[in-house]
This record gives structure tokens, sequence and C-alpha cells, in this order.
């Protein structure tokens, strides 16, 4: 299996270091696994819309209205 360098910043190191229980290994494989999921399905789903660019922003815009307001953020 080939390995794949990071660079983390010390306080997190020191904090990892705490729980020595944890595979870190596989924590992080299956992070990056879920995140690759989740992008393959949005590409997957983004190649076959027929939506611009300007139009699934504007979606986007309306669904975050409407959630805001369905959990009163908004008037």
């Amino acid at each position: 299996m080939p390995t794949v360098a990071i660079k983390i910043p010390y306080d997190l190191k020191n904090r990892m270091e705490k729980h020595k229980e944890i595979d870190w290994d596989e924590l992080v494989q299956k992070a990056i696994k879920t995140q690759l999921s989740r992008i393959e399905l949005a590409d997957s789903l983004s190649s076959s819309s027929q939506l611009t660019e300007d139009e699934a922003l504007e979606i986007g815009e309306d669904i975050k209205k409407g959630m805001a307001k369905r959990h009163g953020l908004m008037g």
C-alpha cells in the first residue's frame, strides 16, 4: 500500500498523541474515502445537469433561505 505524508500543526499532533488507542491511519483513510465519495457523487450529478452555475447558485440560496425560515432565523 502506498504511503502518503501530510503536514499537521504541532498542537494537533500533540493532541493526537494523547489518544494512542485511536488508529489514526484508519481514521484518515475513512475520512478520505468519505470525502471522495461525496465529491464523486457531486461530479456525477453535475455532469448530467442542465443547470447553469448561476441557476444552481440561485437554487442554493433559495434553499438556505427556506431552511433559515423553517428554523426561525428569518422572518
